[in-house]
C-alpha cells in the first residue's frame, strides 16, 4: 500500500494572514453586481459578523416585533449620575406638582427631567436633534407664563413628544408614532438596568447615623414649625407660601407620581445610551409605475380646478358677496366651507407624502409628472388655503373671535407650510428630512401659540373689534383662563368694572348677580411660589385696582346682555 507522505513544516499549517476572514469573498471570485434599488450594508450590532456573501443586506426592520428583538439595550450599569437626577426629578414632582395651579413648578421639573437625561450624553445625536432638544425646553417654560390649561397641557405633551423622538434618535416616519411607546418600553427594561447600579452601589459610611439624625431632625423642624405656625398668623402665612401643602391622604399619590417621573428619567436614559435600531426608511417604499400614482393624482387636481373655477366668485368676494344669497346664513356657509377646506388641505397633504413614496425618482419620465402634476396640486391646494382664511377673517369680523376659530386657523396655515414642505423636499430630493422637518414645524407651531396664548389674542381683538363696532360677547371672554384680564381692562366703564368683577368673582358666582356693590372681590388665594404664574400675577395686579361701586349701582347683567355675542 501506498503510503501518503506526512506535511511538515510551514506549507502543512497555514498562518493567519493566509486564512481568509470569516465573510471576506475569496480571491478570484467574482461578485455581482447588487441588482437596482438594492440595500446598501447596514451597520451590525457590536459582536455580530457580517451575514452572508453579498455586500449588501436588507435594514433592519421597523415593526415593533422585530424591532424589539433587534434592540440589545445598554450595557453594564446605569449611571450613578442618572440614578442621582431621577431621584430628585421624583422628589420635584411628588412636593411639586400635585397642585391645581400650573406655574414654574411644571417648568422647574420638566426642565429638570429633560436636563437629568441630556447630560447622560446628549451629544451621541446630531444638531438637528440637540436643536429638537432645545425646542422642548423652551416649550416647558410656557406653563410659567400663561394660566391657560388647555395650551399648558399641549404645550407639555408636545415637549414630551419631542423629547421622546431625540432620545429614540428618530428619523423615519415609523419612528413618529413609536417614539413614546418605545420610551415606555425602556421604561420596563430599564429595571434590570438600575438594579445592577443599585448592587453596584457601595452604602456609604455612617449611613444609619444619617438617616437617624436625618429623619428625627426632619420631625422635630416640622412639629415646631407647626406650633409656630399655629402662634402667630404671618408666620403662618409665611410658611404657607413656602412649604407645599401636603395632606397625609395625598401621600400616597404623590409617591405614585414621583416614581413615575423617575422612571421616566430611567426610561430616558436607557434609550440614550442605546437606542433601537431604526431602518433606512428609503429602500423600504415600493415604486409603483405611474398609473396607480399619477391618475389619482391628475384626478385629485381636476376636482380642485373645477371647485375653484365654480366656486371663485364665494371664495375670494367680500362680504357683500358671501352674505347676501340664497337663504343660507355667513355663518352657516363660513363655519362648514372652512372645516371642508381644511380636511382637503389635510388629504391633499398625505397624497402628496404617499405619491413621493411611489414614484420611481430614477426614472426621469415619472420625475417629471409628479413634478408637473404635484406642483399644479400645491398651487389649487394653497389657493384653497387662502381663501379658507380669508372666509374665516370675513366671518370673525362679523361676529367676533373665539378660541376654537384662532385655533383652527392657525391649524390651516401650519398644514399649509407642511404641504410646502413636503414639495420640497420631495424637489430637492431630500425625502429622507422629511419626518423630521414635519416633527420640528409641530414644535415650532406649538411653540408659537405658546407664546401668544390664543386666548390673550382672542379677547385683545374682540375688545378692539369692539372699540370699532360696540359689539363684544363679554359672557365668553369671562369664561376664559386669567391671560384675557388684561385685554378687559382696556374697556370702558361701567363695562371694564362689570367684566373684571365677574372674573374676580369666579369662586362664587359666575355673574354678578345685579348690581356691583363695594365688597371686595372674591379671588383665589395667592399662588405659592413654586406655582407662580406671569399671566397670574399680571391678572391679580388688575384686580386689586378694581373698586366695585364707583360708577354707582349698575345693572351688569342688562349692560352684558345689552351687548351682541359671538356665538353665532
Amino acid at each position: 500500500m501506498q503510503q501518503v507522505p506526512a506535511h511538515t513544516g510551514a506549507a502543512a499549517h497555514p498562518t493567519a494572514a493566509q486564512v481568509p476572514a470569516y465573510g471576506a469573498v475569496p480571491s478570484g471570485m467574482v461578485v455581482p453586481a447588487p441588482p437596482a434599488g438594492a440595500y446598501a450594508p447596514v451597520a451590525q450590532y457590536p459582536g455580530v459578523p457580517q451575514a452572508g456573501v453579498y455586500p449588501w443586506a436588507p435594514p433592519p426592520a421597523t415593526s415593533p416585533g422585530t424591532l424589539l428583538k433587534g434592540w440589545p439595550g445598554p450595557e453594564g450599569a446605569a449611571p450613578l449620575r442618572l440614578l442621582v437626577g431621577a431621584a430628585v426629578v421624583g422628589v420635584l414632582t411628588g412636593t411639586l406638582l400635585f397642585t391645581s395651579r400650573a406655574g414654574i413648578n411644571f417648568t422647574l421639573t420638566t426642565v429638570a427631567a429633560i436636563l437629568a437625561v441630556a447630560v447622560l450624553g446628549i451629544r451621541r445625536r446630531d444638531a438637528w436633534h440637540r436643536c429638537l432638544g432645545v425646542l422642548a425646553l423652551v416649550l416647558c417654560v410656557v406653563p410659567s407664563l400663561w394660566d391657560s390649561g388647555w395650551l399648558v397641557a399641549l404645550c407639555l405633551m408636545g415637549a414630551f413628544g419631542l423629547t421622546a423622538f431625540v432620545l429614540v434618535d428618530g428619523r423615519g416616519w415609523s419612528s413618529v408614532p413609536l417614539a413614546v411607546p418605545i420610551l415606555g418600553i425602556a421604561g420596563v427594561r430599564s429595571l434590570g438596568w438600575t438594579q445592577r447600579a443599585v448592587g453596584g452601589v457601595s452604602a456609604p459610611r455612617n449611613l444609619g447615623s444619617w438617616l437617624r439624625g436625618g429623619g428625627l431632625g426632619v420631625v422635630l423642624a416640622l412639629i415646631i414649625g407647626a406650633l409656630l405656625a399655629s402662634a402667630d398668623e404671618g408666620f403662618a402665612n409665611v410658611v404657607s407660601r413656602l412649604v407645599p401643602d401636603v395632606h397625609l391622604g395625598e401621600l400616597p399619590f404623590r409617591l405614585v407620581l414621583g416614581v413615575m417621573a423617575a422612571g421616566l428619567v430611567l426610561a430616558g436614559g436607557f434609550v440614550l445610551t442605546a437606542p433601537p435600531q431604526w431602518g433606512s426608511g428609503e429602500g423600504t417604499a415600493r415604486r409603483r409605475p405611474w398609473q396607480e400614482w399619477g391618475i389619482p393624482l391628475g384626478l385629485v387636481d381636476l376636482v380642485i380646478v373645477a371647485f375653484l373655477l365654480v366656486q371663485a366668485t364665494m371664495l375670494f368676494g367680500g362680504d357683500e358677496v358671501v352674505l347676501e344669497g340664497t337663504g343660507v346664513t355667513y355663518a352657516d356657509r363660513a363655519r362648514e366651507g372652512f372645516g371642508q377646506l381644511v380636511v382637503v388641505t389635510l388629504i391633499v397633504l398625505v397624497l402628496l407624502g404617499w405619491t413621493g413614496r411611489r414614484c420611481d425618482p430614477g426614472r426621469p419620465g415619472d420625475r417629471r409628472l409628479l413634478a408637473i402634476l404635484g406642483g399644479v396640486l400645491v398651487i389649487e391646494t394653497l389657493l384653497l388655503v387662502v381663501s379658507a382664511l380669508r372666509r374665516m377673517w370675513l366671518y370673525e369680523q362679523s361676529y367676533g373671535f373665539t378660541v376654537l376659530r384662532v385655533n383652527v386657523a392657525a391649524f390651516e396655515f401650519w398644514l399649509a407650510v407642511a404641504l410646502l414642505l413636503v414639495a420640497a423636499a420631495w424637489w430637492s430630493r431630500i425625502a429622507r428630512m422629511l419626518p423630521r422637518l414635519i416633527v420640528t414645524w409641530a414644535g415650532v407651531g406649538l411653540l408659537a401659540l405658546g407664546l401668544v396664548s390664543p386666548e390673550a389674542v382672542v379677547a385683545s381683538a374682540n375688545v378692539d373689534r369692539y372699540q370699532d363696532t360696540g359689539k363684544i360677547d363679554v359672557y365668553y371672554l369671562i369664561q376664559q383662563s386669567d391671560d384675557v384680564i388684561p385685554a378687559l381692562d382696556k374697556l370702558d366703564e361701567p363695562l371694564r368694572t362689570c367684566a373684571l368683577a365677574a372674573v374676580g368673582r369666579l369662586d362664587s358666582e359666575p355673574i354678578p348677580s345685579a348690581a356691583i356693590d363695594p365688597a371686595p372681590l372674591v379671588r383665589k388665594k395667592p399662588d405659592p411660589w413654586y406655582a407662580v404664574n406671569l399671566s397670574r400675577a399680571r391678572a391679580d395686579a388688575v384686580l386689586d385696582g378694581v373698586q366695585p361701586g364707583t360708577n354707582g349701582a349698575v345693572n351688569c347683567v342688562a349692560l352684558l346682555s345689552s351687548l351682541e355675542g359671538s356665538s353665532q
